[in-house]
């Protein structure tokens, strides 16, 4: 996957220092962007469009270290409302879950994770996804994830049958 640094250039956006990774179509069970350097303390994960072509794929959020995705030792807590009177809750330890919708649900949304201080691999992440097209609704959730060596890898994922249909795309950026 192709880096490039951001610069300001004067921008008030404050992107000033961010690395972005190539915009990402979805169109497969598992998408990743490798590469990224120890010390950064920040890292966000962007997706749009996202759909899925069958089934209810389990989509998650996942990051990893050099020896691949961490699918363990998350303390992930998450909220959903839906056509104004739906909720529900739930836990995953397995990554940042933003669940089983089903084909013909149409997300937009964004995590957003923090380095909990220099010299650890403690990470603290919130996360939050429209819930589009067959659901009118939100899903949010917050958590963590203690890695065995720094972050260099963040994946969306189908952890079930099912796959991406190719109409979305996701993008990292991080410094």
């Amino acid at each position: 996957m192709a880096l490039t640094t951001i610069r300001n250039d004067g921008l008030a956006i404050g992107s000033q220092g961010f690395t972005e990774s190539s915009k990402i179509t979805l169109d497969s069970s598992s998408h990743s962007v490798t590469g990224i350097p120890d010390g950064v303390r920040e890292v966000h994960v962007f997706w749009n469009g996202l759909s899925t072509s069958s089934g209810s794929p389990g989509i998650q959020l996942r990051v990893g270290t050099s020896s691949g995705l961490v699918t363990s030792g998350y303390t992930d807590q998450y909220a959903f409302i839906y056509d104004t009177t739906n909720t529900g809750r739930g836990t995953s330890s397995s990554g940042f879950e933003i669940g089983n919708w089903g084909a013909g649900i149409v997300m937009h949304g964004f995590l957003s994770l923090y380095r909990t201080n220099g010299t650890d691999d403690l990470w603290n992440g919130h996360y939050f996804t429209t819930l589009a097209t067959d659901y009118a609704g939100q899903l949010f959730g917050t958590g963590s994830i203690d890695l065995s060596a720094p972050l260099d890898r963040v994946a969306m994922v189908c952890v079930t049958t099912g796959t991406f249909d190719g109409g979305g795309t996701m993008q990292v950026l991080f410094r």
